[in-house]
């Protein structure tokens, strides 16, 4: 019994944490992804899943704007 309820408690902890992509660079599971089109012209794309809200999607893409605006040495 108790390893059942080390295995159901181990189960809910994963399914919580993996609910809503999290920032990182596209993979299987979304992420961001951002193409140079011109010297100073870039697109950017976040791609979430169901579980990922339209407001945290739009953070994470600001967000990499934003990266990629201080790696240019721009404000």
């Amino acid at each position: 019994m108790m390893k059942l309820r080390k295995s159901f408690l181990l189960f809910l902890a994963i399914c919580l944490t993996s609910c809503a992509t999290s920032y990182h660079e596209f993979n299987i599971s979304g992420g961001y992804q951002s193409a140079k089109l011109s010297d100073d012209l870039y697109v950017v794309r976040f791609d979430g899943n169901g579980y990922t809200s339209f407001d945290l999607a739009a953070q994470f893409t600001m967000r990499r704007c934003a990266e990629i605006t201080l790696e240019q040495g721009k404000r």
